[in-house]
């Protein structure tokens, strides 16, 4: 099972292990919604936030987050 979410962008790619995300959340304005896609926020461990933007489909995203998340405690 992977123990990291990998965030990829055209200039850069980030990793980001599940025992570091302390909480996360969705959010989405109107039209995202209309189109259902959203921002997940992950809170990590050291008090800072990466924002994972445009993600289509949100809550099953935040669902596996929350599935990897309670398989590390």
């Amino acid at each position: 099972m992977d123990d990291k979410i990998v965030i990829k962008s055209p200039l850069k790619q980030k990793i980001i292990k599940y025992a570091e995300i302390s909480d996360e959340f969705i959010s989405s304005g109107f039209l995202a919604k209309r189109f259902n896609c959203g921002s997940i926020y992950l809170i990590l461990n050291k008090n800072t936030v990466n924002i994972i933007k445009d993600v289509e489909n949100p809550e099953k995203i935040e669902d596996e987050i929350r599935t990897h998340m309670s398989s590390e405690e």
